[in-house]
């Protein structure tokens, strides 16, 4: 299939781990903690907020929806909430 699914490369081992099953994954970004990994996908013409763990010890799980197309997502420093950055042009 085609599409954008997020990998990661372990530097010292070479070992690269499949993150995501997706066809639209994209902007992936590091939870404050390093332990899991924020990105986008986009479902049926919706901006979805996703978020999985490094080790994959639980499903990816969908954060919030926007309507808009989300460009960026950024995790705050104390976990405690997401800054995104959308699209939204009115007409």
């Amino acid at each position: 299939s085609t599409g954008t699914s997020l990998y990661v490369t372990d530097l010292s081992s070479g070992a690269r781990t499949r993150l995501t099953d997706g066809t639209s994954d994209d902007r992936p970004e590091w939870s404050p903690d390093g332990r899991e990994v924020y990105f986008v996908s986009t479902v049926g013409g919706t901006s979805v907020i996703r978020r999985v763990p490094l080790d994959r010890s639980r499903p990816v799980e969908t954060v919030y929806e926007h309507e808009h197309q989300v460009r960026e997502v950024v995790p705050l420093a104390d976990g405690s909430g997401l800054v995104f950055r959308v699209d939204a042009l009115e007409t």
